[in-house]
């Protein structure tokens, strides 16, 4: 099983939302990427696994290691007229998206939704990952990372 480490960011008059949570996913990592995770988690993480908070700032390891962020306090991406920007520091290529890393949205925290690469309010480049928000309502979203360690 994998870890799943999430970031989610409220949107439409909705406070900003970080959260944490774990959940048992059923695919692998290749060897490499779960050795590169390793050796970041050792430098930066006190060795710790994906899912838990090494610098207690409410942004789990995995995300800081997506974002390849520094040791110490890591920011929430903030809303930018309605997109949401989350910096990829290049230690998961942009191409893993849809099975190592994930952009999903919600309209009530509990039931969550992949978008689809082939969305065109995501926007995908190795140097980050965005998604605008569209509609009236209620909609959160997160990114979702799955490592295996």
């Amino acid at each position: 099983s994998g870890d799943s480490n999430f970031w989610s960011t409220a949107y439409n008059g909705w406070p900003t939302y970080g959260t944490h949570n774990k959940l048992s996913a059923g695919y692998t990592l290749n060897v490499a990427a779960l050795a590169s995770y390793s050796s970041w988690a050792t430098a930066n993480a006190g060795g710790q696994a994906s899912n838990l908070d090494y610098d207690n700032d409410s942004v789990s390891n995995g995300i800081e290691y997506f974002m390849d962020a520094a040791v110490g306090f890591t920011a929430e991406p903030g809303l930018v007229g309605k997109t949401v920007t989350w910096p990829n520091g290049g230690n998961i290529p942009s191409s893993a998206y849809g099975t190592v890393f994930v952009v999903q949205t919600s309209t009530d925290l509990v039931s969550w939704t992949d978008v689809l690469s082939t969305d065109p309010n995501l926007i995908n480049l190795p140097g980050s990952v965005s998604y605008t928000l569209t509609g009236i309502g209620r909609l959160f979203v997160r990114l979702k990372v799955t490592l295996m360690n």
